[in-house]
């Protein structure tokens, strides 16, 4: 018995949009590649090509309804301008940030060296305030599988 595909039908963009969009509602501040969207969107029942995906999120972007994590080849909902992004380098939990300062720094050294800026977002790594909590009760837990201090004997 040969099993036929089902092939994903052509859908309007705007109807693109809004399943692309709908799956970031309960995803704050966690990035979702194309992928991870192409296999929700057909959890629910419609199935999407990668390729349109790609091109929804390239609209999305253009609009500033999503924001590209670029180190991480995944994409967050964005409200607002972004002009950098904080990364936890464990759970990969991200922050987006207005910080119009820092991106007039960024012009500014580009400009002299006779370059100029079309888009700059700065990312940067560290370790979100969940993470460090985490470790640090792991830190004051039970000092399980840890060696003991030294003791004086006399």
């Amino acid at each position: 018995m040969v099993r036929l595909r089902r092939r994903p039908s052509r859908r309007a963009s705007s109807e693109l949009d809004g399943l692309v969009l709908a799956q970031f509602v309960g995803a704050i501040n966690r990035p979702l590649s194309a992928y991870d969207l192409c296999e929700r969107i057909g959890r629910e029942g419609n199935p999407i090509a990668p390729a349109q995906v790609y091109r929804t999120l390239n609209r999305l972007v253009e609009r500033g309804a999503v924001h590209r994590v670029e180190s991480l080849s995944a994409y967050v909902r964005s409200v607002h301008a972004i002009d950098i992004v904080s990364i936890c380098a464990d759970c990969h939990r991200v922050t987006l940030d207005a910080a119009p300062e820092i991106s007039d720094l960024v012009r500014g050294t580009a400009a002299a060296n006779g370059f100029e800026v079309h888009h700059s977002v700065v990312e940067v790594f560290g370790h979100c305030t969940i993470c460090r909590s985490e470790e640090a009760k792991s830190d004051n837990g039970p000092d399980e599988g840890r060696p003991s201090p030294p003791t004086d004997q006399v």
